[in-house]
């Protein structure tokens, strides 16, 4: 019985992708990004896509770690960088989320 509910569950689900009706599940994740650890898109990334979600980060910082250690050298975007990024995915119609997600924003 177990076994009919889960194959019913998987074949709903391949209907519905066949029918794109899960396309729009598509993520903009505006965040910070660390080369060890995992904050920011790092660390929403992967479980975003384990669920089905196509994700397209756009990283507000890339630091060597989280800005919890006493240095965290790295590179910031600033306002015109972030804007010149996201008119790049609207003029090859690539802006067309069904959510956003927003973390971490360094002002200095």
């Amino acid at each position: 019985m177990a076994e009919d509910l889960k194959s019913n569950k998987k074949q709903k689900v391949l209907e519905e992708e066949e029918e794109g009706i899960n396309e729009y599940k598509r993520v903009l994740s505006i965040q910070s990004h660390v080369v060890s650890g995992y904050v920011g898109n790092k660390a929403a990334t992967f479980p975003l896509m384990t669920l089905g979600f196509d994700v397209d980060p756009l990283n507000t910082v890339h630091f060597s770690n989280h800005s919890g250690f006493p240095t965290f050298p790295g590179e910031r975007l600033n306002g015109q960088q972030l804007m010149e990024l996201f008119g790049g995915l609207k003029k090859n119609r690539l802006a067309n989320y069904s959510h956003a997600l927003t973390g971490y924003i360094l002002i200095l």
